[in-house]
């Protein structure tokens, strides 16, 4: 999986109708994302060595369901969430290899 939001930075203002700076509170949000994630991440794996295939692929779920969702719902709150939900995903799967 990849990060790459930049290039559809536009795309997102376009499609959705955020302007730039509530596009910037989502990666915020994906940001401290990556902080609970990695927390959330280095405790499962610490739990549960044995499940660790188990734990990066429902993060992989987790992070591919909310990515397909965000293009889809043109509310803020839910961007943010989203966005949050990505970023808590993305560090789970690095964090489990």
């Amino acid at each position: 999986m990849c990060l790459v939001i930049a290039p559809t930075i536009p795309d997102l203002r376009a499609t959705l109708g955020f302007t730039y700076e509530e596009i910037s509170r989502g990666l915020a949000a994906r940001s401290a994302g990556f902080f609970v994630g990695s927390i959330v991440g280095g405790v499962l794996n610490d739990v549960w060595p044995q499940h660790s295939e188990l734990i990066v692929s429902l993060s992989i779920i987790m992070s591919s369901t909310a990515s397909i969702f965000i293009p889809m719902f043109a509310s803020l709150p839910l961007f943010i969430t989203l966005m949050f939900i990505i970023g808590i995903g993305y560090t789970i799967i690095n964090t489990g290899e």
